[in-house]
């Protein structure tokens, strides 16, 4: 190779890789940017799912507290003397 040809490579070269480099940097940034949008919508999905278990934890605690008020009447009611539940089941 002579020194013409070889002038001539050294710019097409050069140019060559700032083309890569402007063609690569341009791919990271799109995969960054798909990235940063897969996040949100999975961000979003575990927020509904947080919402969901929310009102679900609340159902279950107005489950709990229906079954102690009923809890706690049964053992009133067991509480009271054995001869005044005799009597008014026989007399009821």
């Amino acid at each position: 190779m002579n020194k013409q040809e070889l002038a001539l490579l050294i710019p097409v070269i050069a140019l060559s890789i700032g083309l890569a480099a402007t063609i690569l940097n341009g791919l990271v940034r799109l995969q960054r940017e798909r990235a940063k949008q897969s996040r949100t919508i999975a961000g979003n999905d575990v927020a509904g799912r947080l919402d969901a278990l929310e009102q679900e934890v609340g159902s279950l605690r107005e489950q709990v507290a229906e079954a102690q008020e009923r809890l706690d009447f049964a053992e009133r009611m067991l509480a009271r003397p054995a001869e005044g539940r005799a009597d008014r089941r026989i007399g009821g």
